[in-house]
């Protein structure tokens, strides 16, 4: 009878179910109760009852059982400390309980736990029990488990359940499996196979037939037909990288090698070159090479294509291929591309002007003065307006030239005379000068004003006045003054307002003049 434990076997189902607790324990802590093996939920009616929370099913087993701490001691001694016999029954029940529970553990020591040579314990759910392996197989004391033979039978392998992870590699043989009835078959499965492994008939040539397979032979005699009919293709980086043998599949002619960047192939005059290697740096030499590129190096990231042929390492010049960056240049300005098609006539026209006499050399020479031109175009096309008006400029450049030699007179002229509606206020210099056209007169500036010029001459007042018979009478200086004098009953009046001198005589006398010049 087990002494930590007790185990019942469920009559109904329900939730609640209670059972009895038949052993002591020091705290409930140490009571678990299992249902069908694993942990249930409980609460404590009592010492010595339990209610298992969760449902309970009819059949299933109910396991209460104590574990008593085996890792801590429940009472801990110290020096010049009180015994009481509390503390020595707690300690001891802990060291009593925890030898039940491995008693209970490991079975009652009967007679039945002797250890028996092969026998091995088997548990039925209250204890241990001393029994010997039988049936399909065997334990040896060393722990060796035998299967018999013939144990396994089919129908106790389930289905797919034999993968080849679980066949040694070396318990497949040759020897295992059943030869071929005759020399070129396989084992497979035909188009009208029943599904099964079959023998399959190897072919030494290529058929339409889906009952066989071909040699590796036949396969490699078809590509190569096929590759010869179309021409191969084998694409290498550069033109260091040509294979080390010759890529046609016949060591012949006519398969197109493609270098991706063909720049420092070095041709020379006769379109040959030989700086290309293979990956084993041997020499290869390619031929055709047009004029185009004859005395060249080919510039890097152009590709070239060249063609194979019965000699080893030797080459036949195809084509160039264009620069990625470059073509999409081209498809990307397509439209461009297009408008000088399109002006086609004029790029022939523009061809003329560089052969025989480079003109378009000339204009590029003069660039700079092109740019200053164009630069000043609105001005350009001011002065084509006023052709005429040059022409005139042209017919009389010498004076023009004189008036250019004496530009600073003609400058100081414009500062010193001027032509307005009213007096300047701004630039005045004294002796400046200003024709006035509200009044026609011309002013002159003293340095702080303007005022009228008074008429000066250096020419006499008048001439000579001749009187016949008389001598005659001559102006002396600019200054000279003629005086009229009347006499005899003459008399003279003047009208300063009309500049004019009246003559008249009174009634019966006769005029008399006198001229005085003083």
């Amino acid at each position: 009878m087990a002494n930590s434990k007790v185990t019942y076997t469920a009559g109904s189902t329900g939730a609640g179910q209670t059972f009895a607790v038949t052993f002591s324990f020091i705290n409930r802590s140490h009571v678990d109760v299992e249902v069908n093996g694993t942990s249930a939920a409980f609460t404590w009616n009592s010492n010595s009852e339990v209610a298992v929370t969760g449902t309970v099913t009819t059949g299933d087993t109910v396991l209460i059982i104590r574990v008593s701490s085996l890792t801590t001691r429940l009472v801990d001694y110290v020096d010049g400390s009180n015994l009481s016999e509390t503390d020595l029954d707690t300690d001891s029940l802990q060291a009593f309980y925890l030898s039940q529970e491995a008693v209970d553990a490991f079975g009652a020591f009967d007679t039945g736990l002797v250890a028996t040579d092969a026998h091995i314990l088997v548990g039925d759910g209250t204890e241990f029990n001393n029994v010997l392996m039988s049936g399909d197989a065997t334990l040896a004391n060393t722990g060796a488990l035998t299967i018999a033979t013939d144990a396994v039978e089919p129908a106790m392998i389930a289905a797919d359940a034999v993968t080849t992870v679980k066949v040694l590699d070396a318990n497949i043989t040759l020897a295992k499996m059943a030869p071929t009835s005759a020399s070129n078959k396989l084992i497979g499965r035909v188009a009208s196979g029943a599904g099964v492994l079959e023998e399959v008939t190897l072919q030494t040539t290529l058929s339409s037939t889906d009952e066989a397979v071909p040699t590796s032979k036949a396969v490699r005699d078809d590509i190569v037909a096929l590759v010869n009919a179309v021409g191969g293709f084998v694409a290498i980086a550069s033109e260091v990288a040509f294979p080390n043998d010759n890529p046609d599949p016949e060591d012949g002619a006519g398969t197109v090698v493609s270098i991706a960047n063909a720049g420092g192939v070095v041709v020379n005059s006769s379109g040959v070159s030989t700086t290309g290697r293979t990956i084993g740096s041997d020499t290869v030499t390619i031929t055709g090479i047009p004029a185009t590129y004859q005395s060249t190096t080919i510039a890097d990231g152009l590709g070239m294509q060249v063609i194979s042929t019965t000699t080893l390492n030797t080459y036949t010049y195809h084509k160039i291929a264009a620069k990625e960056g470059d073509t999409n240049i081209v498809a990307t300005n397509i439209a461009n591309v297009n408008s000088v098609a399109g002006n086609d006539a004029d790029i022939t026209t523009v061809a003329g002007q560089i052969s025989p006499t480079n003109n378009i050399q000339t204009i590029a020479t003069n660039n700079a003065n092109i740019t200053a031109v164009g630069g000043d175009i609105a001005n350009v096309n001011t002065v084509a307006g006023n052709g005429t008006n040059i022409n005139i400029v042209a017919g009389d450049i010498t004076n023009v030239n004189t008036t250019a030699t004496n530009i600073a007179s003609v400058n100081s002229f414009a500062e010193v005379y001027r032509i307005a509606g009213a007096d300047p206020t701004t630039s005045l210099t004294e002796g400046d000068l200003v024709f006035r056209t509200d009044s026609n007169a011309m002013r002159v500036y003293n340095g702080s004003a303007w005022q009228n010029v008074s008429p000066t001459s250096t020419a006499m007042a008048f001439g000579t006045v001749v009187v016949a018979g008389q001598s005659d009478v001559v102006a002396d200086s600019t200054s000279d003054t003629m005086t009229l004098v009347g006499s005899g009953g003459t008399s003279i009046t003047t009208n300063a307002g009309t500049d004019t001198v009246t003559v008249s005589s009174t009634a019966g006398a006769s005029v008399g003049l006198v001229l005085a010049l003083g």
